[in-house]
Formats: structure tokens, sequence, C-alpha cells
């Protein structure tokens, strides 16, 4: 009877053994990482809010498309990268660039983060990137 119970711990044990592979560690594959609030944050915002060339522009503007992301910038700084697609001239207005800077603001402070530093950068893009670039 008290057969099965010690194989059974046994098999576990040997399990564990196997399982724990000491050869991987020297993998940088398994490492542990650990993001750091910034990149957190920069994260966040540019899977909740970022937006993408995914439709057509507005009337009259059908091949144009702007897009938004958001990327860490260590040690302190959230880049908001504003670009612009197609014929139509890309010229946020400060309205845009203030928007962002808020919208970065109330997540931070939605987190209880300290405030980072918020860099805009403003690109024009080339040609005739449309709907399709997204896909």
């Amino acid at each position: 009877m008290l057969k099965r119970p010690l194989l059974a711990l046994g098999a576990i044990a040997a399990a564990a053994v196997v399982a724990a592979k000491p050869w991987a560690a020297a993998s940088p594959w398994t490492q542990p990482y650990r993001v750091s609030n910034l990149e957190w944050l920069a994260m966040r915002l540019d899977v909740e809010e970022r937006t993408e060339c995914l439709s057509r522009g507005i009337a009259g503007f059908e091949n144009s498309c702007t897009e938004r992301h958001y990327v860490a910038r260590p040690p302190d700084t959230i880049l908001v990268v504003e670009s612009a697609f197609g014929p139509a001239p890309h010229a946020p207005s400060d309205h845009d660039v203030d928007g962002a800077k808020k919208l970065v603001a109330r997540y931070a402070t939605q987190f209880q983060l300290p405030m980072p530093n918020i860099e805009v950068s403003l690109q024009q893009g080339g040609g005739d990137r449309g709907p399709e670039h997204g896909r």
C-alpha cells in the first residue's frame, strides 16, 4: 500500500527535476525581464489610444490618413509620434498636440505613476500610403 504513494511522489520529483532544465537558464529567452514603468505606460497608451491608417481619410482627402503612436524613450520620456500619409498636408494643430500630452498625463495619474516628460514628433509620410498599410 505504501509503495504506490512513494512511487507517485518519486515520479513527481523526477518530473520536477526534468522540467527545471538547468541548461535552459543559459538561454536569453528564459531570462526574466521586468518592464519599467515608462515602458509599461507607453505600451498601455499605444495599445489603447494609438491610431492607424485603417480607413480612408476625410472627404476630399480619400488617400490620406494620420497615425499616432506612443513610444518609451528612457530614462523618463514618452515620445508621441504623429505621422501623416498621402497628398493632404499634415499640420496638426496645437490642440492635437496638447490633447496627446493631456492623455499621457491622465494615464500617468490614473495609474499613480510619476509624470513623464512628453515629446511630440510630427512626420510627413510620402506618397500613397492608404488603408492597405495596416493590414
